[in-house]
C-alpha cells in the first residue's frame, strides 16, 4: 500500500521553503541532552491504516476508534474499532468518503465522523457499532465541537479549498442541520486554515479566525464581538478555571482571555527569536492541562521545547528542551490522572515517546516506537494508567506497558 505524505512534515517543509531555509536541519538548534532511560516496554503493535486521520478513546477507556480514510477519494472510509485489552479488531464500520476527524459525544454513546469528500457526518452508535444516520451538508466538514448535553454538534464547513466562513449547527436528535452560522474576521474575510472552536458554558462559540478570536452566539448565530488582531497563528482556545478564563495558543505569544467579557487579560510568550524559523507562523499543537487546571503545558513544535505555564498567575514557569530532530509532533500530550506525568511524541527517526515529570519539569524517560520517522499521533492513557496507546503514521497502533514508578 502506498504511504501518504505526513501532513505535519509537508507543512513544515513548505513553510521552510517559503522562508528561504536551505534545509529542515536549520529549523532549530537543539541542546545536547543526556539520553533518558526507557520508562516502559512496547508490548503490542496493531495494524491500522497509514496516516489515519484520528484516533479516539471511548469514554470508559475500553475501546479505540481509528478514523481511516481510503487512499482513493471515491472509496468510502471506515472506523476501525479496537478492543483496548486484547488489541483485537471488534469491527470495521463503513462511513463516508474522506473522513478527516471525529467527535465523541459527552456520554460516549455516539461518534460523529466528519466526511470531507462526501460532505456528510456519519453518526455511529458506539453500543452496537453501526452507522445509524447520515447528515448531508453543503460543504466539506471539519473541526467539530459538541454541546455538553450532546444535543448540538457545531461543524465548520469549508466553502473553498481551505477557508471557512460557516459553521453548520446540527441537531443530533433529529438529526438534521438546523442553521448555518456566518463567521468572518474584523476585515470581513473568511477564516483561512480554520481551527476547532471552543464552546463556553453560556453557549458562545469562540472561533479562531485568521488573527482574530471571534465570539458567536451558538443559539442565534449573532456575532457578539471579536478580539481583533489578537495574535498570529492562532489556535483552538482551551477553557479553564471553571470556564471563567480561556487560554488561546498562538505562534509566538499566547493569550488568556475572559470569555464573558470577551476581552484579553494578559499574554505569555512561548516562542523566542532564535528558537526556530517555523513555529511563529504555524498554529501550535493543543496543550495539555493539569487535572486541577493549575498548569498548562504548551508544546512548541519547531523548537523542540515544552512551555510550562502557571494558569492562575498567567506566567511562564519554565521552557524545557524535549528535542527531536524536527521538533515535537502536532499532537496533544497526554497527562496522567494525578498530573504527575506527561507523555509527548517527537518527530524524529524513531518516533520517540517522551516521559516528562510534571512535578520537577524534567525529562525522565523515552521509548522509540518505530522507524523511518513514524510520526506519533495523540498518546492515549489506557488500562487505568498502566499503558499508553500511540497511533503511528506508518500504520501501527503501539501499546506501551509502563514500568512501576
Amino acid at each position: 500500500m502506498q504511504q501518504r505524505a505526513h501532513p505535519r512534515r509537508t507543512a513544515v517543509a513548505a513553510m521552510a521553503l517559503a522562508t528561504g531555509l536551505a534545509s529542515l536541519a536549520g529549523i532549530a538548534a537543539f541542546p545536547a541532552v543526556a539520553e533518558p532511560a526507557a520508562f516502559g516496554t512496547v508490548t503490542q503493535r496493531i495494524a491500522i491504516e497509514p496516516d489515519s486521520a484520528a484516533s479516539v478513546l471511548s469514554r470508559d477507556g475500553t475501546t479505540i476508534f481509528v478514523i481511516e480514510p481510503s487512499e482513493v477519494r471515491s472509496v468510502a472510509g471506515k472506523v476501525r474499532v479496537i478492543d483496548v485489552a486484547s488489541g483485537s479488531i471488534l469491527e470495521e464500520i463503513t462511513v463516508g468518503k474522506g473522513p478527516r476527524d471525529a467527535v465523541l459525544s459527552e456520554r460516549g454513546n455516539h461518534l460523529y465522523v466528519l466526511n470531507a469528500f462526501s460532505k456528510s457526518v456519519s453518526i455511529v452508535n458506539t453500543n452496537d457499532l453501526s452507522v445509524t444516520r447520515t447528515v448531508r451538508l453543503a460543504y466539506p466538514p471539519r473541526n467539530g465541537v459538541i454541546s455538553a448535553d450532546g444535543n448540538r454538534l457545531y461543524v465548520q464547513v469549508a466553502d473553498s479549498q481551505l477557508a471557512s466562513s460557516r459553521i453548520a449547527v446540527i441537531d443530533t436528535r433529529a438529526p438534521r442541520v438546523l442553521r448555518t452560522l456566518r463567521v468572518t474576521d474584523a476585515a470581513g474575510k473568511g477564516c483561512e486554515f480554520p481551527r476547532t472552536p471552543a464552546l463556553t458554558g453560556s453557549n458562545v462559540l469562540m472561533i479562531p479566525c485568521n488573527r482574530d478570536l471571534v465570539y458567536v452566539s451558538a443559539s442565534t448565530g449573532r456575532t457578539l464581538g471579536r478580539n481583533a488582531g489578537l495574535c498570529d497563528a492562532i489556535s483552538t482556545p482551551v477553557l479553564i478555571r471553571g470556564n471563567t478564563q480561556a487560554y488561546v495558543p498562538c505562534g509566538q505569544e499566547s493569550w488568556f482571555v475572559d470569555p464573558a467579557a470577551r476581552a484579553p487579560i494578559s499574554s505569555v510568550r512561548t516562542f523566542e527569536a532564535g528558537e526556530g524559523s517555523v513555529a511563529q507562523f504555524m498554529p501550535p499543537p493543543p496543550p495539555a492541562v493539569s487535572p486541577d487546571q493549575s498548569k498548562i503545558y504548551q508544546p512548541v513544535e519547531a523548537s523542540g521545547k515544552l512551555a510550562v505555564i502557571d494558569a492562575a498567575a498567567r506566567t511562564l514557569v519554565a521552557k524545557v528542551a524535549i528535542t527531536g530532530s524536527l521538533g515535537l509532533t502536532s499532537s496533544r500530550p497526554a497527562i496522567s490522572s494525578d498530573g504527575a506525568r506527561l507523555y509527548i511524541g517527537l518527530l524524529d527517526a524513531a518516533g520517540t515517546l517522551v516521559d516528562f515529570n510534571a512535578q520537577t519539569n524534567t525529562v525522565i524517560g523515552q521509548i522509540p516506537l518505530g522507524a523511518n520517522t513514524p510520526e506519533p499521533g495523540n498518546p492515549m492513557i489506557i488500562d487505568g494508567g498502566a499503558q499508553i496507546a500511540v497511533p503511528l503514521s506508518i500504520g501501527e497502533l503501539v501499546k506501551v506497558t509502563l514500568l512501576p514508578r
